[in-house]
């Protein structure tokens, strides 16, 4: 089922009473993937997609919650980044690139840095994962 969403002004006024967006969802899976993704619907019909992902942290939690909006999201390229503090001394930056094209998104590359107070490393697999797409026209 689609929803709409109205824009408002600071006073709660609409903005433009005609221009309602309705909500699609594209895709939803609460395990997330990190592989190649179908759409249920090409991203050229919509105005800007939003990706839901997160950074997986341990098998009981799935870490830190993240979205990106796209507009025009047709053959775009799209970066998921993320940057927490992992513990007292120590901060981790990174994310993923993807392609979203038609129905599909494709994992382009993925990874990070961890840093602390007496280390730096860089890791491949940034463990991002995305859990819903949805798309607004």
């Amino acid at each position: 089922m689609a929803k709409s969403i109205q824009f408002k002004n600071s006073n709660n006024e609409n903005i433009y009473p005609y221009a309602l967006l309705k909500e699609f969802v594209l895709y939803n899976d609460n395990a997330g993937s990190n592989g190649t993704i179908t759409l249920s619907d090409n991203v050229s019909n919509y105005k800007y997609v939003e990706i839901f992902y997160y950074k997986y942290y341990t098998s009981n939690d799935k870490g830190y919650n993240h979205s990106v909006k796209v507009y025009n999201p047709n053959e775009k390229t799209v970066s998921l980044v993320f940057a927490y503090k992992s513990s007292d001394t120590s901060m981790q930056i990174g994310g993923a690139s993807i392609e979203i094209k038609g129905k599909s998104i494709t994992w382009k590359s993925n990874g990070g840095i961890n840093f602390g107070e007496n280390h730096f490393n860089l890791f491949s697999n940034a463990e991002t994962k995305i859990t819903r797409v949805v798309g607004y026209k």
